[in-house]
């Protein structure tokens, strides 16, 4: 009597490849702690132009180039990353979604 077992191409695929559904969560929790980093960078270059005394006090520091970041090059930096890496995960999303699976049978 011969046992025929069921698999499904997709996990298959997926557990050659080393990746999983848990992976592809990971990548999107990834992705939305970058987006609050971008967001609060923001809103420090923000406070940054918008308060004279923090400019003074950052420019009599020792750090005084930190005032090239804190002008915005740097949350529009991250900003451009960050909508770059959303277009590909949603391009990762799309392309996994719309691959057909079926089953198969392994002797």
């Amino acid at each position: 009597m011969s046992r025929t077992l069921y698999t499904n191409d997709t996990f298959d695929r997926l557990s050659l490849e080393g990746g999983s559904v848990g992976l592809k969560r990971g990548y999107v929790v990834i992705f939305a702690q970058f987006g609050l980093i971008v967001l609060f960078v923001y809103g420090l270059s923000a406070e940054f132009r918008s308060n004279a005394y923090l400019q003074d006090w950052i420019s009599k520091s020792s750090l005084p180039w930190l005032q090239y970041f804190l002008n915005g090059y740097l949350a529009a930096m991250l900003l451009g990353i960050f909508l770059g890496g959303g277009v590909l995960l949603a391009a990762d999303y799309r392309l996994n979604r719309n691959k057909k699976t079926s089953l198969r049978t392994v002797d």
